[in-house]
């Protein structure tokens, strides 16, 4: 055995050696050569960190990254201060486990309770999430100046802001939904600024929060991020194409998607709930959809 691997465990190196293969196969997908100097290699490796945070990935594989090329190549080890501090980042608010999906019924149900407390743009906030596999930053983020909704077709477009993954180009999603574009409409012409939310992050989780526990869904321990991961996965279970999932999840890899879309598919089958959560979940998710309904019929007319 060489010097270089004394004191490595064979199921670490092959951790090692796997995550580093990942690494450069994101590489060669994305077009990037092997850069030549430190900072840019630091630059890419940072940008690889966030597409596996963005794409919800564990955070194993972003430590077992760092950890191989440090101990593979010790030069680098104080000249990558960018991924660390993403690294970092990620671990200061990381929860170990995976999102759970959101069933569609219960974000249906979720817009039905924030329309009952007159929360509009936070129902709309909700449906939105879900449809366009929104993360949460971009919900909590979204503005109506970002929106161009077409009711005649159902078509609402949302451009999205430029992120590292994104190559610091803006991003575009477009949906298809009629009842929904004319909930977006509707929130449009009504709104008494340009931010639908007025929300932190973490105000925007409590407020979820909040509506789970109207739900009696506090246990199930859905997130943020389940908005996205459901939607996804409801889109995917009931048969859309897979290329159009790509377009509008912007994953940065086929392979990733096709593991998310996979296991969340499985997770939402195995979902359960309480016989008085379906009934508050039907309840809701019949109000929202009717608020909907007139909505699209009053403007029609």
């Amino acid at each position: 055995m060489s010097l270089r691997f004394v004191g490595l465990k064979p199921r670490s190196l092959h951790s090692y050696q796997r995550a580093l293969l990942h690494f450069f196969e994101w590489m060669d997908e994305e077009e990037i050569r092997m850069p030549s100097r430190y900072p840019d290699l630091d630059e890419t490796l940072a940008a690889y960190l966030e597409h596996l945070w963005l794409d919800d990935f564990n955070i194993t594989y972003a430590g077992h990254t760092l950890s191989a090329l440090r101990r593979f190549y010790p030069q680098l080890r104080y000249r990558l201060p960018v991924a660390r501090q993403f690294f970092s980042n990620w671990k200061s608010i990381h929860v170990p486990r995976q999102a759970v999906p959101m069933p569609a019924s219960i974000a249906l149900a979720l817009a039905g309770v924030a329309l009952a407390v007159k929360e509009l743009n936070l129902a709309l906030v909700f449906l939105l999430g879900f449809t366009a596999f929104l993360r949460t930053g971009e919900m909590v983020n979204l503005r109506f100046t970002q929106i161009q909704v077409h009711e005649f077709n159902g078509q609402i477009i949302l451009a999205l802001p430029a992120t590292k993954t994104s190559k610091n180009k803006m991003e575009s999603v477009a949906v298809n939904d009629q009842l929904l574009a004319s909930l977006t409409a509707h929130a449009a012409a009504t709104a008494g600024g340009d931010s639908l939310l007025n929300l932190t992050a973490n105000q925007f989780r409590r407020q979820l929060s909040l509506l789970l526990e109207v739900l009696q869904l506090e246990q199930e321990k859905f997130t943020g991020y389940s908005i996205r991961r459901g939607g996804a996965s409801h889109a995917f279970a009931t048969g859309q194409h897979f290329d159009q999932l790509l377009v509008t999840g912007r994953w940065q890899s086929v392979k990733t998607a096709r593991q998310y879309l996979d296991s969340g598919r499985a997770s939402l089958v195995q979902l359960q709930f309480s016989a008085r959560s379906l009934q508050l979940i039907h309840h809701f998710q019949e109000k929202a959809s009717h608020f909907c309904e007139q909505l699209r019929q009053k403007r029609t007319s």
